[in-house]
């Protein structure tokens, strides 16, 4: 966007075509059409339908529509109007703006009124514009102020307000020119939608089940098995950044993950195609409590975290990076601590799991169910002899999964420690899916690995909670059951294989190929309304034949 605010550019809302969408009944063309006519000479970028005739002629209006008012704009006006509420075009129109606002945090949907009739969807205490009072050219003028406001918003400094940041000290990277300024975007999980996963297999100490049997009868360690895991991994990485529009990464694991650190130092090819995913919010960074995402008290952890650290930092410096947190604002150790004492809470009540089930889906003997129950009773008591301890994913690898805590870096367990692969699963799942719960994503299961159902979230939630109904988890849950489906789909075709070979720059051509966009628009529609999911044409049936095609599409070469 050019023209609103000093210092805006068009780059502010990566992934977004139009500044403005504008969504009216035809009976209204007149005024809309000034407004639409004021806002381009302001130099705002605006979708208004009668100027894209040629776009939008033969294209398939039920999915194209959902696709500009709900993912290709950074904000869309309602002009509100009794012919409006009455229309179905603009039904569909408001019902795609309105889903997206649920899963924003922020103003999104903009409403203007020509008249006083009600419209379905419309809370009664949002504050719209009353248009009787307003020119075209003036209510333009409104448009502009608010969205030089918006903009304000998403482009934030983290030097105590929202906006760009300082960086005066970061101890873990030994990095001279600590005074330059790195640029980068803040957001909430909930701005990112529902489209969104936290990949489980990316966690630095992920390893399948037959791979950590291998682990066992040849008492290697995860750097041992070098590329027999790390096939799997980078396969996961890019059939993640195929079937999600956004995937979240902890930051840390970029140079602590191997595969990771290699997408952005094996090639410049690679580099250049990383650094636009990374730029674009195809990948968010998520961040604990660290102040920019070049904060870390892991990169000197290790010779090659340390190198991968220096590599990634003038990639950077150079993007605007997208990255998340628990909370921007002071009470983001609030809300860590809130995380791990959730985490604790859960492994407090892991007595309660299925523990025959459990044992079966880790690939553990089910035989002693009993002797697994008394050491999962032991869990909450973890300690030392002079004092408590807290019941963190370290602290619990540190007790029952290796023999000395250096050992968890390098991935090298203690197979003779009782139940050491049960309890592994165990934390590794409660870990991930606690923080995909708190961060309201979908967390992807890979391949044979143990799925999160075993560890449900509800199955630790009280009553209470688990009653209470929560849009964004609920999407997140259909947004997982999708990617389940997706993956068995995958499993029983044998469509997994063709991810094998596939490139972080093909990932990027591929994200911009007509198939790739069918798919994700369908993805949208089902998570938009998901009471759509058994419809032929707008459910899960019609997700399985975009996705098929898109398969087709990579597996025979036309990206490439």
């Amino acid at each position: 966007m050019v023209g609103v605010g000093s210092g805006a550019d068009a780059s502010i809302w990566p992934g977004r075509r139009w500044d403005v969408a504008l969504s009216f009944a035809g009976q209204q063309r007149d005024y809309v059409g000034q407004v639409a006519e004021a806002l381009k000479a302001r130099g705002v970028r605006c979708f208004y339908d009668a100027d894209k005739q040629v776009r939008l002629w033969g294209t398939h209006l039920a999915e194209e529509l959902p696709r500009i008012y709900a993912r290709e704009s950074a904000a869309v006006i309602v002009f509100i109007s009794a012919d409006y509420a009455a229309g179905d075009w603009t039904r569909l129109e408001r019902r795609a703006a309105f889903s997206r606002a649920v899963a924003q945090a922020g103003a999104y949907v903009l409403p203007a009124r020509f008249d006083d009739s009600e419209l379905p969807g419309l809370l009664p205490d949002v504050v719209t514009v009353d248009l009787r009072q307003y020119t075209p050219a003036q209510f333009a003028d409104l448009v502009v102020a608010k969205l030089a406001a918006l903009q304000a918003t998403v482009e934030t400094e983290i030097s105590g307000r929202r906006g760009s940041v300082t960086i005066e000290e970061r101890p873990a990277v030994n990095i001279e020119e600590a005074a330059r300024e790195i640029r980068f975007r803040q957001f909430m999980p909930a701005d990112l939608g529902p489209n969104c996963v936290l990949p489980h297999a990316l966690d630095d100490q992920w390893v399948s089940r037959s791979q950590l049997r291998t682990m066992q009868i040849e008492g290697a360690s995860l750097t041992d098995l070098g590329d027999l895991r790390a096939s799997v991994i980078r396969r996961e990485y890019m059939r993640s950044l195929i079937t999600a529009e956004r995937i979240v990464i902890n930051r840390s694991f970029l140079f602590r993950n191997p595969v990771l650190s290699a997408g952005y130092t094996v090639s410049p090819e690679s580099q250049a195609a990383f650094t636009k995913l990374l730029d674009d919010g195809a990948i968010v960074l998520f961040l604990f409590n660290e102040r920019s995402p070049l904060d870390s008290e892991w990169a000197s952890e290790s010779t090659a975290a340390r190198a991968s650290a220096e590599a990634l930092e003038p990639i950077l410096r150079s993007v605007r990076a997208w990255c998340i947190r628990f909370s921007w604002e002071s009470d983001n150790d609030r809300r860590i601590d809130a995380w791990g004492s959730s985490f604790a809470e859960r492994i407090k009540k892991a007595a309660g799991l299925n523990h025959k089930r459990f044992l079966e889906d880790v690939g553990a003997s089910s035989s002693d169910v009993g002797g697994f129950r008394t050491q999962l009773n032991l869990l909450p008591r973890l300690a030392t002899p002079t004092e408590q301890v807290p019941i963190t994913r370290s602290n619990l690898y540190a007790e029952y999964i290796v023999r000395d805590p250096k050992d968890i870096r390098e991935g090298r367990y203690d197979f003779t420690k009782p139940y050491m692969v049960p309890l592994k699963w165990l934390f590794d799942l409660v870990y991930n899916s606690n923080l995909a719960t708190e961060l309201q994503l979908a967390l992807t299961t890979p391949v044979d690995s143990v799925h999160r159902s075993v560890v449900h979230p509800n199955f630790f939630q009280d009553e209470a909670v688990r009653n209470e109904f929560d849009p964004a988890r609920v999407r997140a849950s259909i947004m997982e059951t999708v990617q389940d489906a997706l993956f068995r789909r995958d499993f029983s075709t044998g469509a997994l294989s063709v991810f094998d070979a596939v490139t972080l720059p093909q990932v990027v051509v591929i994200r911009n190929s007509e198939p790739w966009r069918r798919y994700v628009d369908a993805v949208d529609v089902l998570l938009a309304e998901p009471w759509l999911l058994p419809h032929p044409e707008r459910g899960l049936l019609h997700v399985y034949n975009c996705y098929d095609d898109l398969i087709a599409h990579i597996g025979g070469g036309e990206t490439f």
